[in-house]
């Protein structure tokens, strides 16, 4: 099977809400202004609840709080919206499918700390602003979810095998399947419509050398999991973070203004903001805490 083949099979159990669709048609219209965008959004009340809760959250630092659509739309733009939208529906789509061997708590925890860092990553090396890094970093992993649903024996074994080398899950996906789980990701958010701007970093987040395009979101991606790997309090896999040992694009890394000062202080707020966070995009992954 190929990712479009796998992504297929799931493309009408995981499929976005019909207002997130509406939305997004309307965003991409030059003609459509906040008031029929949020009447749109309005008729989705969980979506709405969701999107509130999220301009209202840490991650924007508002001064005042916004309690209308209209006004959250206005204060964020349209262009961001998009972002938003998505990640205040991106649980329920694909929670709808994730298979039992999923811990979906976990999964959405480090899903979520990846994208917080990288919208702050994005920011602090002023290569654009934070919404879109957050949603890749959001969606970065969601391939995995299809590729257990759709193929769960062979994954199961993947999966096993990974652990026992020690080596990626990615790496052994390749080796038995000739792509990976990011590649069925990206092929399943290009199915919606989103553009190279998401599914190219998704696609290129272990090689982000060989993106054709987006190559400085790709990069931060994958610096960003490799940071969440090393720091993310419940979850991480390694003791301490080390810029060098990092399996990174050194290059890149090395073309940057970034220290490890700068990366502790990012981490902290990160740290702050991620519970906030993830009670409004999976409140379910609270039962970690």
């Amino acid at each position: 099977m190929t990712p479009d083949e796998i992504v297929e099979g799931v493309e009408q159990l995981c499929s976005l809400p019909d207002a997130v669709i509406r939305a997004n048609q309307l965003i991409d219209s030059p003609s459509a202004g906040a008031a029929e965008i949020g009447d749109v959004i309005s008729k989705d009340p969980a979506l709405s609840a969701q999107l509130l809760r999220l301009v209202n959250s840490a991650f924007y630092p508002f001064k005042e709080p916004i309690n209308s659509l209209q006004r959250a739309i206005s204060a964020v733009g349209t262009r961001e919206l998009r972002s938003l939208i998505l990640s205040a529906s991106a649980a329920d789509v694909f929670n709808k499918i994730a298979p039992d061997t999923i811990d979906m708590d976990d999964f959405w925890q480090r899903s979520v700390y990846v994208g917080l860092m990288a919208g702050k990553l994005s920011k602090h090396l002023g290569v654009g602003r934070g919404e879109i890094p957050f949603l890749i970093g959001l969606l970065h992993d969601v391939g995995k979810i299809v590729m257990f649903n759709r193929l769960p024996d062979a994954m199961g074994g993947i999966l096993e095998e990974a652990r026992q080398s020690g080596r990626p899950l990615y790496q052994v996906e390749n080796e038995h399947l000739g792509f990976c789980s990011a590649d069925v990701g990206a092929a399943l958010l290009g199915k919606w419509s989103l553009g190279d701007s998401i599914s190219v970093p998704i696609r290129y987040q272990h090689a982000p050398d060989e993106a054709p395009s987006d190559l400085t979101n790709s990069q931060v991606l994958n610096l960003s999991i490799a940071v969440t790997a090393c720091v993310e309090p419940e979850l991480k896999q390694t003791p301490t973070l080390d810029l060098e040992s990092l399996d990174i694009d050194r290059q890149w890394l090395s073309g940057t203004t970034l220290t490890l000062e700068d990366l502790d202080a990012v981490i902290m707020e990160v740290n702050l903001e991620c519970f906030d966070v993830l009670q409004i995009v999976n409140p379910g992954a609270l039962s970690i805490y």
